[in-house]
């Protein structure tokens, strides 16, 4: 577990070289900008039927579409193992420090006590078991829309905002391959076999239209 006095040592190691760490533990952020805005909607679709694709061109055209929509097998791949390695790292004092130093030393005004502020913020970023990933992506957004240096409550809350946007891409990625196969399979089997024909009418209704 960090200590205060220790923590303040790592701030120092880290400010003489602030972006070693940070950019090795940016790595879902710039996943995630090569890939581009995903619409998610597609991945909470219901389970749809053959049968209904099969009658119907205007519900066919809307799976496809879906279906094309959801992410690639290999992005989905490549966004689970980034965001899963990020997750699964363990509170670091050195790249919070990095983090933090960063973001301090790109802040146009300071604390009253600069020391204290970065003791005292790397220390609870890592005593709440925060992962390097998140800290470097949370500082990163901060350092980029913040006007003033953040109170560490901020900070705080902004680690949590990327945690949970990371637990639920974690999930999405889940869900997102259940959708396609579950699409995939759907479409494949509507046409595997050709749309029924229409019924004949019944002898009945004949004779009743020409009596008519």
């Amino acid at each position: 577990m960090a200590t205060e006095p220790s923590s303040g040592h790592a701030v120092a190691r880290a400010s003489r070289n602030p972006l070693l760490d940070v950019q090795t533990h940016l790595r879902v952020e710039r996943l995630l900008t090569e890939i581009g805005p995903i619409d998610w909607r597609a991945v909470a679709l219901s389970n749809p039927y053959a049968s209904v694709l099969r009658s119907d061109r205007a519900a066919m055209n809307d799976a496809r579409r879906d279906l094309a929509e959801i992410p690639s097998e290999a992005t989905l791949d490549r966004i689970s193992a980034v965001v899963g390695a990020a997750l699964s790292q363990h509170p670091d004092k050195t790249p919070t420090a990095a983090a933090v130093a960063v973001l301090f030393d790109t802040m146009p005004r300071q604390p009253a006590n600069p020391a204290t502020y970065l003791n005292a913020l790397c220390f609870d970023l890592v005593e709440l078991g925060f992962q390097p990933a998140v800290i470097a992506a949370a500082c990163q957004e901060l350092r980029r829309t913040a006007t003033f240096v953040p109170v560490i409550g901020e900070v705080i809350a902004a680690c949590r905002t990327v945690q949970e946007r990371y637990v639920s891409l974690r999930r999405l990625t889940a869900h997102a391959r259940e959708a396609r196969a579950r699409l995939q399979a759907a479409i494949t089997e509507a046409e595997r076999e050709p749309p029924p024909r229409p019924k004949p009418p019944r002898p009945d209704a004949q004779s009743a239209e020409a009596d008519w």
